[in-house]
Order: C-alpha cells, then sequence, then structure tokens
C-alpha cells in the first residue's frame, strides 16, 4: 500500500500540528528549539503508535530519526531489562549519531541506549550485551553474528528499525538483512526509512508487506544548484580555484573512492588549505576527531565517501562540492540535501563530458536548471580583488608622502 504525502516548505519549517507528544518529551523538544513537527513526522508517528508496520521515504533533513524514536521512547520501558529495540544502521558513524540522540533524552526517558558495529572491543561488547539496554543501535554484519550465535536476545523485542534502508538492502547487505529478519525469536513491529527509494529497497519492503509512505521530493529551492565542465586533468585546480574566491571553509566535498579522499585531504592540506578525508578506514583519533569537530560547529572541509557520510550531520553546512559527479540522480539528491536546510546553501558539481546524461536526467527528474559557471568567472574576480588591493596600497603610500 502506498501512501504519498505533500511536503509542505520542504518538510523543514513546519505550521503547528498537534500530535500529543508525552509530555515530558514534548518539553524537552521544545528546550531545544524543536517547534513543530515536519510533514514526515506527523503522518508516520501515529502509525507507528498503532503498530504499523512501514517503509516511509524523506528527503535528507526533513526529520526521519526522531519520527521513529519518539513515538519509541513513549512505549519503552525503563525498567525492563531487555533489548526491546534494535536499530539496524549501515555505518558506525550513523550508529553513534543515532545512539547520541536517544542518549541527548535519557534525563527525562531514563532510557538508555548503547552502540556495536565490527571491530568493537570484545570486552566492551561483552559489558554491552550483559546490561541488556532498551535500545540497541547496531551495524548489520554484527547484528547477523550476535543473533545467529544467540548471544544478542531478542524474545522481548518491540521493534525493528531499519536506518537508511536503501544501503542495508543494497547488493553487500541484502543477505544479511534477511538473516536478521529471519532470525528474530520474536515478531516486533517493523519500521524501515530512508531518504532514497531503490528497486531492492521496495521489493524488499512489499515482501515484508509493509505500509509505503513516501513525501513528494522537494525542490530545494534554498539550494543554489551549479556545475562546472571540466576536463578530469583539471579538477584539483578548478576546486582550489573555487575554495580560494568564495572564502569557503566549512563545506562536504564528495569523492567516489577512499583513496581518492585521503589523496586529495593531504593535496590540499599541502597546499595550505586543512582538510580532512573521512571515511571507514580512518583510525579511531582521527574519527573521533572529526566527530567532536562537527558537534562543535567548527568549520571544516571534509573529503569524504557517500557511505561516509551518511554518518554525518553538520548543522547549517553552506557548500556541497562534488568533485566526483554522483554516480546516480538519487545519490545527487542526498548529497544536496546536506546543505540548504535552514539557510541558504550553495551546491557545485564537476561534470565532465561523459557526464552529460546525468546532468540533463537531473535537471528532467527534478525540474531545475543547473547553473553553468564559467570557467574564466574565478580568474576574474581574483584579479579584481588583486587590482583593488594594489590601489589600496598605492592610496597608503601617496599617504604618508
Amino acid at each position: 500500500m502506498y501512501v504519498i504525502i505533500k511536503e509542505r516548505n520542504g518538510g523543514l519549517d513546519m505550521k503547528p500540528i498537534h500530535l500529543s507528544i508525552h509530555s515530558k518529551l514534548e518539553d524537552y523538544l521544545e528546550s531545544h528549539g524543536y517547534q513543530a513537527p515536519t510533514t514526515i513526522q506527523s503522518s508516520v508517528i501515529p502509525l507507528i503508535r498503532e503498530k504499523q508496520n512501514i517503509l516511509f521515504i524523506s528527503p535528507t533533513g526533513s526529520g526521519k530519526t526522531l519520527s521513529y524514536l519518539i513515538p519509541i521512547l513513549e512505549s519503552i520501558n525503563p525498567k525492563l531489562e531487555q533489548t526491546q529495540a534494535l536499530v539496524i544502521v549501515p555505518t558506525r558513524e550513523l550508529a553513534i549519531q543515532v545512539r547520541d540522540t536517544v542518549r541527548s533524552f535519557e534525563p527525562v526517558t531514563d532510557i538508555q541506549c548503547s552502540v556495536l558495529f565490527g571491530g568493537s572491543n570484545p570486552k566492551s561488547q561483552k559489558e554491552v550485551l550483559k546490561k541488556h539496554v532498551p535500545i540497541l543501535v547496531i551495524t548489520p554484519g554484527k547484528a547477523c553474528e550476535l543473533i545467529k550465535t544467540k548471544k544478542l536476545k531478542t524474545e522481548h523485542l518491540s521493534y525493528l528499525v531499519f536506518d537508511e534502508a536503501d544501503l542495508l538492502t543494497n547488493k553487500e547487505r541484502y543477505r544479511d538483512s534477511e538473516d536478521i529478519v529471519s532470525s528474530l525469536s520474536s515478531q516486533p513491529q517493523m519500521i524501515f526509512c530512508s531518504a532514497t527509494k531503490t528497486p531492492k529497497l521496495e521489493a524488499f519492503a512489499l515482501n515484508l508487506q509493509l505500509k509505503i509512505i513516501e513525501t513528494e521530493e522537494k525542490k530545494n529551492d534554498n539550494i543554489e544548484q551549479s556545475f562546472y565542465r571540466v576536463e578530469e586533468s583539471e579538477k584539483y585546480h578548478r576546486l582550489r580555484q573555487i575554495l580560494e574566491k568564495e572564502q569557503i571553509f566549512h563545506a562536504l566535498i564528495f569523492v567516489r573512492t577512499k583513496s581518492k579522499a585521503t589523496r586529495l585531504a593531504q593535496k590540499l592540506t599541502d597546499d595550505h588549505i586543512p582538510a580532512i578525508a573521512f571515511h571507514h578506514d580512518l583510525d579511531k583519533e582521527k574519527r573521533k576527531k572529526v566527530a567532536q569537530m562537527i558537534s562543535q560547529n567548527k568549520p571544516l572541509l571534509l573529503v569524504t565517501t557517500d557511505i561516509a557520510a551518511r554518518g554525518i550531520d553538520i548543522t547549517n553546512l553552506p557548500y556541497v562540492i562534488q568533485y566526483d559527479a554522483a554516480d546516480s540522480t538519487e545519490t545527487y539528491l542526498h548529497r544536496i540535501g546536506r546543505t540548504g536546510r535552514k539557510n541558504k546553501g550553495k551546491s557545485i558539481i564537476f561534470f565532465t563530458e561523459k557526464e552529460e546524461e546525468l546532468k540533463q536526467t537531473i535537471e528532467h527528474k527534478y525540474q531545475v536548471k543547473l547553473k553553468k559557471k564559467k570557467k574564466n568567472d574565478d580568474e576574474k574576480v581574483v584579479k579584481k580583488k588583486k587590482k583593488k588591493k594594489h590601489t589600496k596600497n598605492i592610496g597608503k603610500r601617496h599617504k604618508k608622502k
């Protein structure tokens, strides 16, 4: 069953809708700046309360995490020392992000939450499993391993959540997700959510007879979308010019591979433009540093892959730069959705000649005209700035005389 919901103002700046949220949660949300539920929250929260199994599709930044967390936090019993909600996420970064969101409510809910992922310290893992925390956030491979070996007890599970479900049902993780669902020793309510609906995700959801809730694509009117036509060999030169011209210190720069992220970040840093590569092979200390900078909303240039970026939530990000073009229209939309959430944002993408078809498809599908940037625009601006500075210096010297 499909339900299509119209977004109002991109699903971000909504008129108040009464949801009768638990008073403690409502007071806490209001004290942290949440004025009203988004479109998707208003539609999904009542369905979860009604114990319906659902898949909901809504853009990045529309409030998907709170859509499932609010009704779960309302119904979970903190005194029952059993895992009652299992949240499956594709990356450790997203796992930590969801855990921290749950923990932020702990002062008013008394509900504890822990996280487990591949590479977790065995001793720490044992302690987490021994606690039987009400909400456990976990990556799919680790969930499969622990459920199959019966180290993770699921008898009292009330909720099974698949966050970023498009990635959890892709070619690499499809089997793990199937195994998780089929290996449970209970029949929990199933909640799937994603910003992107893929054929595999849709098939997975229909097979489980999930009700599909989908918001219409938002127009991203708050984002200036532009592109440069470039040769592969001139991308770096163009990127440097843009960073210097627009004085960009805070941006996500997308590339296709981990090795490229590492090389590009290092090259920028060597050229006195501090940048950090962010991907799954990053060591623990660097990951911690990046997470800390993001939580403190410090300016940073983060060179990242698409999968790694799923665990990043940067407030008021002004720029998204697609050094490597997205591999699909859905990925393009996911990338630009990182900016323009509250304030105006800018998306810049580099297209090579062979990627012309992708550009045309994006424009047709999302009814948008990407603004073409001329290659000499940057040179003109740089020359003007230099000329202006030179004139000022002459004036100062003349005054001294």
